[in-house]
């Protein structure tokens, strides 16, 4: 036990026998790096802060980290959830709604589109390097396919829509959604799972067009401030 103290005192004493003071490096690991938070919200909240000149200035970056954070988790619905709900529901219930036959079809054309439409927007960063690759001409060739054939089905889901908005509001005074016999009978589900699957995309216009606006406001305020 003797032995260990003298050599922990020789280590801590130089030439002349001053005694010097463990350093950083002789304590830790100089090669790890401290830890980050910056990927975390939290982090993302405070460089923003910490970036922000004013109090306009974090506003408007607050928003958008907490819209992109917000958005990353409706995306994860929308591209997964709702085009495989709307295949089920129209599927189960394709021959319960005489008044309009062509609403449940309406919801499993559009789920099916619409679901590769989501797709092919997930893996658009690889068609893009496809796209960039020079060496590979069949590969680009394929990439431009895709995309073409992208916006044919885009412009084939903005006419099925326009058609569902006809279908599904033309009849909203005259529907029975209860009686079974009825000629203006409907599936309650699958008229109002509908219904509000084509007003949500308008809400969904909405709170975008008013959310840009408010951007841009709050962005001309801070730069008459300056």
């Amino acid at each position: 036990m003797s032995k260990k103290k003298e050599s922990a005192g020789k280590d801590i004493e130089n030439e002349g026998g001053e005694t010097m003071l463990p350093t950083y490096g002789d304590t830790t690991e100089p090669t790890k790096p401290p830890p980050s938070y910056d990927d975390s919200l939290k982090g993302k909240i405070k460089a923003a802060r910490s970036d922000s000149s004013n109090v306009c200035q974090f506003l408007i970056k607050f928003i958008f980290i907490l819209s992109g954070t917000v958005c990353c988790v409706f995306f994860g619905f929308v591209t997964l959830g709702l085009p495989i709900t709307m295949i089920v529901i129209g599927a189960m219930y394709l021959n319960q709604c005489p008044l309009e036959p062509k609403i449940p079809i309406y919801l499993v054309v559009f789920g099916a589109f619409g679901g590769w439409i989501n797709l092919f927007s997930a893996v658009s960063p690889l068609t893009m390097r496809c796209k960039k690759n020079g060496e590979d001409q069949q590969e680009g060739c394929c990439c431009k396919a895709l995309k073409g054939l992208n916006g044919l089905i885009t412009l084939f889901l903005f006419c099925w829509f326009i058609c569902g908005n006809v279908w599904v509001y033309g009849n909203v005074g005259i529907v029975d959604k209860h009686n079974a016999t009825s000629t203006n009978y409907c599936n309650e589900l699958v008229y109002e799972f509908t219904f509000w699957t084509i007003s949500l995309t308008y809400i969904l216009v909405g709170l975008g067009f008013v959310c840009c606006c408010t951007a841009c406001i709050v962005f001309c305020a801070c730069a008459t401030r300056k």
